[in-house]
């Protein structure tokens, strides 16, 4: 290689080193600054804020719980057997109280917690609906389920 060319190779090294070198190294300032401007918001909004968050998430934890209600109800007058939902509706149903207290005190830990008992349950009652459908569409048209079949 000829010197101008390795020069520019090494300048535009240089270059690209402080180019990544300068955000790293301001990264920390941000995140401070960050942190100091977060740490000087109105109690009074903070509160308000926690407080709509609280209310959407009841609102939208007892639609779901309304809604499965009324799949089960369905299913019910088609004549399916309905028992493992319900069962696993009164789990979730058994959330809210625990959800709502979680709410109120801001508990971050206990809301996790929470809520991935909620999501397990949930996805439980979506293979138990799903698996329910199919013995009563296999029921009604007069076939043998799946699992009794194999028995």
């Amino acid at each position: 290689m000829n010197a101008p060319r390795t020069l520019a190779m090494a300048t535009l090294a240089l270059c690209l080193a402080g180019m990544l070198v300068l955000p790293a190294a301001a990264a920390p300032a941000v995140n401070a600054e960050r942190a100091g401007r977060m740490g000087k918001v109105d109690p009074g909004l903070e509160d308000d804020l926690w407080n709509v968050h609280r209310d959407y998430r009841l609102k939208i934890y007892d639609l779901h719980v309304e809604k499965a209600e009324a799949v089960i109800d369905v299913l019910d007058e088609h004549g399916c057997d309905v028992t493992e939902l319900n069962d696993i509706l009164a789990q979730v149903k058994g959330q809210r109280d625990p959800l709502k207290e979680a709410l109120e005190n801001r508990d971050r830990n206990a809301l996790k917690t929470i809520n991935q008992e909620l999501h397990r349950l949930w996805q439980e009652f979506r293979k138990g609906f799903r698996d329910c459908i199919r013995a009563c569409s296999a029921t009604q048209s007069g076939d043998e389920p799946a699992e009794q079949a194999e028995a």
